[in-house]
């Protein structure tokens, strides 16, 4: 009787010597993480911010755990789907940190089950994950492939069988390769047709049980990481050391401008055709960074503002008032792409909601006024994690270099977002998690006793309840993530995840870390 023997309570869980959570197929190797093993674990975790509770934050509102197609699914060229820009980047030399491929990820096309077991063994309730366009429509365009909608038909009724909603984001980064090679990807107008074609075959095979719909994540993210700096599929850049295409001062501005036409193009039909007969509702997931002004000069300020502008305002502004930021239209000039009337009446409101993405902080100051660059240049903002006034740091590090525990900052950016976008603009936190090293020969009891995202989430979940009741209209969290995956250009090497995955293993088993344990309890709490 092993299968999933996983005893909870609201304060402790035992997990026994069979393989928790392990399928028939899972031959997931026996370990003990003891009572007094958990117990020691959580209680190394910080106190100050016990007192949260789910029960806290309302009847409706919507707590869940996040994953993204490529990170999970493996199986890249079985049952019918088509090649990736990120299958085509990561044969790239160099490009991502362990030279590894998605190509197995964690197995979740053929293991999806097993994952819904944890799901529902973890009381999660809603759970975002994306759908492959090349899966779906393997060349980008034209027929639709059997195989990819039978997948994700019987993956969404397998999460509607045993209770839990499906979140679906359409776009995570991942274009069918053919649409880039041939086409020129999202610098090409014509994408926005192509990507519309797609989400609507999407609501039209899924929709009756999908009720929340994401157009795309982080856009800025595809823009300036996958066309200003390299770092990122498709890997254009200006700097032809490092790509051998592409150009860092114009390709992110016309790729988010396409962005935002074909997520506009994509919303109005949802609700012309499928809004009303299927009830559910539509948004868009954009990441930022808040920006702390670096001292309490008016230059700083501004220059922190001028940074909020560049990265969530890029995209948010368009959307509710149907134009980009005076900040960006006034540095980027001639660069800056413009809507014409029709697109700017179709943009204006084009969002049931507002997707936050959120990890951590910088110190902001103003920076350069050299010439054209990327959009993160373009703000003349200088950046740092570290305070070049104090020396202090926005918070504690982690393993990513980016990320910075600064729960604070939650709040300081659901505030911001109401104080631009209104108090009726409707915010989900689409993404929050913190990273750890994927650590070779680390013991399992160590590799579960995730202690510092435990804390993470205590924290970041008290400052999303801090501007709830301060009159954000912030509707839901989503954790990043559900387990451990293929983090895109870092590979294997860090792990976000609530579950432990082996990735030496064919099967990738899972096991649950001590924060899948707490964050079953937090849903629990009343």
């Amino acid at each position: 009787m092993c299968g999933l023997l996983l005893a909870l309570t609201l304060s402790v869980a035992v997990l026994t010597s069979c393989p928790p959570f392990a399928a028939a197929d899972d031959p997931s190797p026996a370990f003990k993480f003891s009572n007094y093993m958990l117990k020691n674990c959580l209680a190394q975790t910080d106190s100050s911010s016990n007192g949260v509770r789910s029960v806290d934050f309302g009847d409706n509102f919507a707590f869940g755990v996040t994953t993204s197609a490529t990170q999970v699914e493996g199986s890249t060229y079985k049952g019918g789907r088509g090649p990736s820009i990120w299958d085509a980047y990561s044969m790239m030399t160099g490009a991502i940190a362990d030279g590894s491929k998605p190509a197995e990820a964690t197995q979740s096309y053929d293991r999806y089950k097993t994952d819904v077991k944890f799901l529902k063994e973890m009381g999660v309730k809603h759970y975002r994950f994306s759908i492959s366009w090349p899966r779906v429509v393997p060349e980008g365009i034209g027929a639709v492939n059997d195989e990819g909608v039978r997948f994700y038909n019987d993956f969404i009724n397998e999460l509607k069988d045993n209770g839990i909603e499906p979140v679906v984001t359409l776009y995570h980064w991942d274009l069918p390769y053919p649409l880039e090679r041939d086409h020129g990807g999202w610098l090409n107008n014509t994408i926005v047709r192509s990507y519309a074609n797609y989400a609507e075959a999407c609501f039209r095979k899924f929709g009756d049980r999908v009720k929340t719909w994401i157009t795309f994540a982080e856009p800025q993210q595809i823009a300036v990481q996958g066309y200003g700096t390299g770092g990122m599929a498709p890997g254009r850049c200006s700097d032809r050391t490092l790509c051998s295409v592409g150009n860092s001062t114009t390709e992110p501005y016309i790729v988010a401008h396409n962005i935002l036409k074909a997520h506009s193009l994509t919303v109005q039909i949802y609700r012309q055709k499928y809004k009303k007969q299927q009830g559910g509702r539509i948004g868009i997931a954009l990441d930022c960074v808040y920006h702390y002004a670096a001292d309490e000069t008016r230059a700083s300020k501004n220059a922190a503002q001028r940074g909020m502008e560049f990265a969530y305002g890029w995209f948010a502004d368009p959307i509710r008032y149907g134009s980009y930021p005076k900040s960006m239209r006034y540095f980027v000039g001639d660069r800056m792409p413009k809507f014409n009337r029709k697109e700017i009446r179709r943009l204006k409101g084009a969002t049931d909601f507002l997707g936050l993405d959120f990890y951590s902080a910088v110190y902001a100051w103003p920076g350069s006024t050299a010439g054209p660059g990327i959009p993160w240049t373009d703000a003349r903002v200088s950046t740092s994690p570290r305070n070049p006034r104090t020396g202090s740091f926005v918070g504690e590090p982690t393993s990513s270099k980016w990320l910075y525990v600064a729960p604070e900052s939650m709040k300081n950016m659901l505030l911001w977002i109401k104080n631009r976008y209104g108090k009726d603009a409707a915010v989900i936190v689409t993404e929050n998690g913190v990273s750890e090293y994927n650590v070779k020969g680390i013991t399992m009891d160590k590799a579960l006793c995730d202690v510092q995202r435990v804390n993470f989430h205590k924290s970041y979940l008290q400052n999303v309840l801090d501007a709830k009741n301060n009159g954000v209209n912030v509707q839901g969290y989503f954790a990043w993530s559900m387990m451990d995956n293929w983090e895109w250009s870092q590979g294997y090497t860090q792990r976000f995840g609530m579950l432990y995955v082996n990735f030496t293993h064919p099967l990738k088993p899972r096991y649950p870390k001590a924060s899948a344990i707490w964050f079953k309890n937090f849903l629990a709490s009343s």
